[in-house]
């Protein structure tokens, strides 16, 4: 399982850097002052801050359940139950239980597999009927959580006037455990909590001066491939009105779709339940520590399931292109060197590869036996050249076929960005300068901070830049415009077809706190030889 000892451990290393610890709520300053909302679940007990000196004021609502708890363990959540109870949702609640590897950064946080809250960022002004931006996190569903400082919403509800919401999911075995037994419809539970979040939105924003019509969904990663899913099997009736991908598609990966049900068949067998008159009663009484242990041990990624209600056999790609997707206007992009994140932590042996065949033979380890046949050509005329450009012409053809190319086709209305911002800040625990790597370029998930606004988290590395402040300030506009008023979009032409200016590079060199237009045709230039690539050997999910 290559996808999970190599690709699962520098992609949380990043995502968790930022996030300790997690039960303490960010040092914003607080006002002491309760906002609370009535419910049918009861009445909700918030805190008012402010994110810095002089900004509007936001209300935060954290840690508030969307389903019944305790949860059944496999099983698809249930809508969370009436009462007069008050909820005191001043913390993050508990994470789901993560599929992480040992580290420095190894949160420590509490995790439970009866993790289902969210959390609501509401603005203090007096306007009603808001835009609300829906946020799905990132981390391979393996791991992940809502409760990040990364994720926190406050800034962008104070400065944008949106409300953000963020919400956990089950993730690996817990969220897609494959599990022949269970009804096809059940299989993929994680995605199944999405969606019930989404529907609580529904049910409950407007308490919290929100417009349930006004919803935009958005993430990160796999939580863009949430995303994609949500709009290529839509749930009825359709719970938003516009989608925003970050560096996420639900079309190519680098794990197999067959990865889901080995896992299974593998953890049952460790855990003595083979056999068994039921398997999954018996993997269901298992404490879920020791399930967890396996899970990390025996490197087991599950994948998942084509349930015909989360997901559909037919590649999203394909629904997408066909129009076959729900009919709302988009917003998507990827970072500029994406793959970057993933070699970083192996460029030494990189850098110590003195053959093609050696550097082949990392490919295929660190990318996949499919994606390194592909780009074989590539990496042998560019192992001469050193190591440091190999790892950047690797990091560029596997950003472009597991990101770039594979999200850029869609028939709805469309916007489309490449984010190319790079700072010292973020750079810094990354670059390897005795080794004469001084750059990684734009990293998978590196614009999230700048996105949410909370990049100063990244201070402890370096001082933010006066770019990346108003590299921050654009794109929380952009976003949140997108949000507003979806089909005059984030403030740039919409896409016409791949010929044009018409693709926003966000931090380019010209322009490093802002946007500037670039050619698509140009950005899209191997996606040509690519394409052909997905249709015949894509790992269709």
């Amino acid at each position: 399982m290559w996808f999970s000892r190599y690709i699962l451990l520098p992609v949380w290393l990043v995502s968790h850097s930022l996030a300790l610890p997690q039960q303490n709520v960010p040092s914003l300053d607080s006002l002491g002052a309760t906002p609370s909302v009535s419910l049918k679940q009861g009445t909700i007990i918030g805190t008012a801050t402010v994110v810095e000196a002089g900004s509007p004021t936001v209300d935060k609502f954290l840690g508030v359940p969307f389903a019944d708890l305790p949860l059944k363990r496999f099983a698809p959540p249930e809508p969370v139950k009436q009462s007069s109870k008050t909820i005191q949702a001043r913390e993050w609640g508990p994470k789901c239980i993560e599929n992480t590897e040992p580290g420095p950064l190894v949160d420590t946080s509490e995790e439970s597999e009866n993790c289902l809250f969210l959390n609501v960022y509401v603005p203090g002004t007096t306007t009603r009927n808001k835009a609300v931006m829906f946020w799905i996190y990132g981390g391979n569903l393996q791991f992940g959580n809502a409760g990040q400082p990364n994720y926190d919403g406050a800034f962008f509800a104070a400065y944008q006037d949106v409300i953000v919401v963020s919400a956990n999911y089950r993730t690996n075995v817990f969220g897609f455990s494959n599990s022949p037994e269970l009804p096809s419809n059940h299989r993929n539970a994680g995605f199944l909590d999405q969606r019930l979040a989404l529907e609580w939105v529904q049910q409950n924003i407007r308490a919290f001066g929100g417009d349930p019509e006004k919803v935009t969904i958005f993430g990160e990663s796999s939580g863009a491939s949430s995303v994609d899913r949500l709009l290529t099997a839509p749930p009825s009736p359709l719970p938003y009105r516009a989608a925003i991908l970050q560096s996420g598609q639900a079309s190519v990966s680098v794990a197999s779709p067959a990865d889901g049900l080995k896992s299974w068949r593998s953890l049952v067998k460790h855990l003595a339940c083979d056999g068994s008159s039921s398997e999954l009663d018996c993997v269901r009484k298992v404490d879920a520590s020791k399930i967890k242990s396996l899970v990390k041990e025996e490197a087991l990624v599950f994948t998942p399931a084509n349930d015909g209600v989360t997901q559909l056999a037919t590649p999203q790609i394909i629904r997408r292109s066909s129009g076959h997707a729900a009919p709302v206007p988009m917003l998507i992009g990827s970072n500029g060197l994406e793959a970057s994140l993933f070699l970083q932590p192996f460029f030494k042996e990189l850098y110590e590869s003195k053959s093609a065949d050696a550097a082949y033979e990392f490919s295929a380890r660190m990318l996949g036996d499919q994606v390194a046949g592909f780009i074989r050509d590539q990496v042998v005329r560019t192992t001469s050249k050193g190591a440091v450009a190999l790892f950047l012409a690797l990091s560029q053809l596997a950003s472009d076929i597991l990101y770039k190319c594979a999200s850029a086709v869609s028939q709805n209305p469309t916007w489309r960005y490449l984010f190319n911002g790079t700072f010292p800040n973020t750079q810094a625990p990354l670059i390897l300068p005795e080794y004469g790597l001084n750059s990684v370029g734009a990293f998978h998930s590196s614009e999230i901070p700048i996105v949410f606004g909370t990049y100063k988290e990244f201070e402890k590395y370096a001082p933010s830049t006066q770019d990346q402040i108003a590299l921050s300030k654009y794109m929380m506009k952009a976003w949140a415009d997108f949000a507003k008023d979806p089909h005059q979009g984030p403030g740039w032409t919409r896409m016409t077809g791949s010929l044009g200016d018409n693709t926003a590079c966000l931090g380019c060199d010209k322009n490093p706190g802002g946007m500037k237009f670039i050619s698509t045709a140009f950005l899209d230039l191997n996606c040509l030889l690519i394409n052909p690539f997905y249709l015949a050997k894509q790992p269709l999910f």
